[in-house]
């Protein structure tokens, strides 16, 4: 028989601050984190405005010598799962290390750490080549940064699947404790995108808004980016029951697929996006009808945003009983993690029993609240995808008291 999982923690660095309330209050309000930037001059850019983790300080998480050997997106990923832990209750030490795991999602890796070093050889030399770009740089280095820090020897892998990656990460957790091979995950995603390098490369693409990310309208104009980190603690249920654990909410399914149609720099098709979320429900033993909520994806481009929109309407109805919301209108595309924030989003939904409005601007062509919305939760969609026609796809319900 399949265990249950459940989730423990929650924790988050964003432009909202290192703390859920806050972050929940901005989602509810709507209103856009997003200032101009200040990681790196963005005057030769058409797109200057992002959600910068302004309040974030390394130092309050580690000794100054360690911040110096890893980039930025690393650093948020080890105090967001220490938040996480935090909040769960639980010592890692207390536990069996060799079954407790960490998966993690990023995309982009340790670019800004990177260029830094790229910079250096070019301009110094090689003799001012920081040694430790050779593991900084790699997305791999949240994981392997975590699980030193924390003696996990568990069941663990990095994620690298554009904007889907944390939901990867989050639903192999799910099947790794689910199938008995981990009592306890850490789960989630890093993303530190505010390179100049990796900037310049997004906006030649056209992705990039100049003042605002409106997905589901007529004439969206892309997103703006966000730096941010979320984890979660996920458990196997008799696991968390015995230590007495709050449990916040339980995972109920996980599905996959991809688009080969989509090509290398394209998004899913309606039809291949609505059987990720129909596996989905089907994995969650969920009827279309018991979702009330959906965490989309909202790519903010008209023909992202139309495929996303059918493929909901077909897999749970054309309206009604759901509503959908796109956490990245207030805090930006976070691409490896922010199918873990949209995840975080969800569970604070589910708690509250409140639907989470689209921002300002956004959602003319979805089902959606301008205001947030008491509602009589029990389970929400979250959805993700990639380039590459990458998709992903989580159910999470409540959980009896």
């Amino acid at each position: 028989m399949k265990k249950q999982v459940v989730v423990t923690g929650l924790g988050t660095v964003t432009a909202a601050g290192q703390d859920q309330e806050t972050l929940w209050q901005s989602l509810t309000a709507g209103k856009p984190l997003f200032s101009p930037i200040t990681r790196f001059d963005p005057a030769p850019h058409r797109s200057r405005l992002a959600a910068e983790a302004s309040s974030f300080n390394a130092e309050d998480w580690m000794p100054k010598p360690q911040t110096r050997r890893m980039d930025r997106s690393t650093q948020f990923a080890l105090a967001a799962a220490r938040l996480a832990l935090d909040d769960s209750g639980v010592d890692p030490s207390e536990n069996d290390g060799r079954r407790t795991g960490i998966m993690a999602g990023n995309a982009l890796g340790g670019m800004e750490f990177a260029e830094t070093q790229f910079y250096n050889q070019a301009v110094h030399g090689p003799g001012r080549v920081n040694p430790h770009l050779v593991v900084a740089w790699f997305p791999v280095a949240s994981q392997g940064r975590i699980s030193i820090a924390l003696g996990l020897k568990g069941h663990s892998k990095t994620f690298v699947a554009d904007r889907a990656g944390s939901l990867h990460a989050i639903g192999g957790a799910f099947r790794s404790i689910q199938e008995g091979r981990l009592d306890l995950c850490l789960a989630g995603g890093t993303e530190a995108p505010l390179s100049p390098f990796i900037y310049a490369a997004l906006e030649r693409t056209g992705q990039l808004a100049q003042e605002r990310c409106t997905p589901f309208e007529p004439d969206p104009t892309g997103f703006l980016l966000g730096e941010r980190s979320a984890f979660l603690v996920m458990e196997e249920r008799e696991h968390a029951v015995a230590r007495g654990a709050t449990i916040l909410a339980e995972v109920k399914g996980y599905a996959m697929t991809t688009d080969p149609e989509a090509g290398v720099t394209g998004l899913s098709g309606p039809e291949c996006l609505e059987r990720s979320v129909s596996l989905c429900l089907s994995d969650a033993g969920l009827r279309s009808k018991e979702i009330g909520h959906v965490l989309a994806d909202g790519a903010a481009t008209r023909a992202g945003d139309a495929a996303e929109k059918a493929a909901l309407v077909k897999a749970l109805g054309p309206d009604g009983h759901w509503t959908a919301s796109v956490p990245k209108t207030v805090v930006g595309e976070m691409y490896g993690a922010g199918g873990a924030l949209q995840t975080v989003a969800g569970i604070l939904s589910l708690r509250r029993r409140t639907i989470l409005p689209l921002a300002a601007g956004s959602g003319a062509g979805i089902p959606h609240s301008t205001v947030p919305r008491e509602a009589p939760l029990s389970h929400v969609l979250v959805v993700g995808r990639g380039l590459g026609g990458l998709n992903a796809c989580l159910v999470l319900g409540t959980h009896p008291a």
